[in-house]
């Protein structure tokens, strides 16, 4: 009997430090960036309110490793209007995050806009759906459902960096 009670403690213990994070009950991480350059990491999240079906507010998390380093708040408005460039540098903007066609009860295009070469100025553009769902919203990349992007970078011999050469969208 001692045993069972024990492992039952143990077992609220794991369970409350699993369920315990930086992130509200509203907030959901619909996808983790990562890049083959660096040990960072992004979280993609998204606030969706009490009830989770209106959208308040995209975050983009930061990390180094397991450490947060900052937190980047971007309310609708601005992620529709303006995006969301990161890494935040002087120099040319490697990747944009921006919303297209949004509603905040419906979602929408989510657009990711990579430079793929800085001398040359080329860019792409990768169209990701927004779409809430019965356990909350959920990011696709042509019609599957998506957890992971990494960066892939693009590097020239004697150069070195000058863009994301792709992105891998798992």
């Amino acid at each position: 009997m001692i045993a069972s009670n024990k492992l039952l403690a143990i077992s609220f213990l794991i369970s409350l430090w699993i369920f315990s994070s930086t992130t509200k009950a509203s907030e959901q991480v619909l996808a983790t960036i990562t890049t083959d350059l660096n040990s960072l990491s992004y979280h993609f999240v998204v606030d969706s309110g009490e009830y989770q079906q209106v959208l308040d507010a995209f975050y983009i998390d930061n990390y180094n490793g397991s450490a947060q380093l900052n937190r980047d708040i971007l309310p609708i408005e601005n992620f529709i209007s303006e995006g969301f460039i990161f890494p935040k540098k002087n120099g040319p903007n490697f990747v944009k995050i921006s919303g297209e066609n949004f509603d905040t009860a419906l979602g929408g295009t989510i657009s990711i806009d990579i430079l793929t070469n800085a001398i040359t100025g080329k860019r792409k553009t990768y169209n990701l759906n927004l779409s809430p769902g019965l356990s909350g919203w959920k990011l696709f990349y042509l019609g599957n459902e998506i957890h992971q992007i990494k960066v892939l970078g693009n590097k020239i011999p004697i150069i070195g960096l000058v863009g994301a050469r792709e992105l891998e969208i798992n």
